[in-house]
């Protein structure tokens, strides 16, 4: 299985803060998502399944036939991530088991099986924000604390909001660690994250 990306709808270079919406194709003989991965653009994107056995993404528009699906990826207040996504008439699209209507609103662990029989799910890729603060957040309120934001911190991928991380070692009594306090952001109650990933949870229930 793979898949094809045409030169004009290769994802800009990662950075650091923030979420991507991913479509990650399910391998049959593990039933979760293994396979070859592609990031969603903001704007709109047709994709396709060529030969059962690739995923192709092309610009829109796009030549004939009409794709599989149109997808965009978006962000909702305090950065949920969402996908609108676009069918033909009488698809033969399934997500999560069902038919779809010719337009929806997808979210992380939505999953999709292609006519071919192709299958992906949607996930949410987070990288937080870890670093001295900037005039964008410093003076701002801890989450956790209240206390000003300053010196080194860690910003939700999704809300934007702060914490105090002086130190990463939790053995480290004397330092500022707030963002090793919680589990969940207290804003959007997003999982507290200082590495980037996926969210296992919405993973394992696939």
């Amino acid at each position: 299985m793979k898949i094809e990306l045409t030169s004009a709808e290769r994802p800009a270079a990662a950075r650091q803060g923030g979420v991507e919406m991913h479509l990650r194709l399910v391998a049959p003989e593990a039933g979760v998502p293994s396979g070859p991965v592609a990031v969603l653009p903001a704007t709109a994107v047709a994709v396709r399944s060529v030969g059962g056995q690739t995923l192709r993404l092309e610009p829109v528009p796009t030549s004939e036939p009409p794709p599989d699906a149109i997808l965009a990826a978006y962000t909702l207040a305090r950065g949920v991530p969402r996908v609108l996504a676009f069918f033909a008439p009488h698809s033969a699209m399934l997500v999560n088991g069902r038919q779809p209507p010719r337009a929806l609103v997808l979210q992380e662990g939505d999953h999709l099986v292609f006519p071919s029989g192709l299958a992906c799910s949607l996930a949410a890729y987070y990288r937080p924000w870890i670093g001295e603060a900037d005039q964008a957040i410093a003076g701002q309120p801890c989450l956790f604390c209240g206390l000003p934001l300053s010196g080194r911190v860690y910003r939700c991928a999704c809300c934007g909001g702060g914490l105090h991380l002086a130190n990463a070692n939790p053995k480290d009594e004397q330092a500022l660690n707030c963002a090793l306090a919680v589990a969940t952001c207290r804003a959007c109650q997003r999982t507290v994250r200082l590495t980037e990933g996926y969210d296992t949870d919405l993973e394992a229930g696939l």
